[in-house]
């Protein structure tokens, strides 16, 4: 939402749900530079592709996104 585009690369005659299980995530700074750093590693955690490296709760990704803002 921040930048307008899909955390993935889709192309045309593509499978997208393989691209959504497989595919990896654009960082979010490739797509918009002028996101603070910061703010673009709490996002990037959240679409991680390793389920156990993303924030496990909402309460936790809140504590990350409150120390960026």
């Amino acid at each position: 939402m921040l930048t307008g585009q899909y955390p993935h690369d889709f192309r045309p005659n593509q499978d997208l749900i393989a691209e959504i299980l497989a595919g990896k995530i654009v960082p979010i700074r490739q797509r918009d530079s002028s996101i603070p750093a910061k703010l673009a590693v709490v996002i990037d955690r959240a679409l991680s592709n390793d389920v156990k490296a993303r924030y496990q709760d909402a309460g936790e990704m809140l504590k990350a996104l409150e120390q960026v803002l």
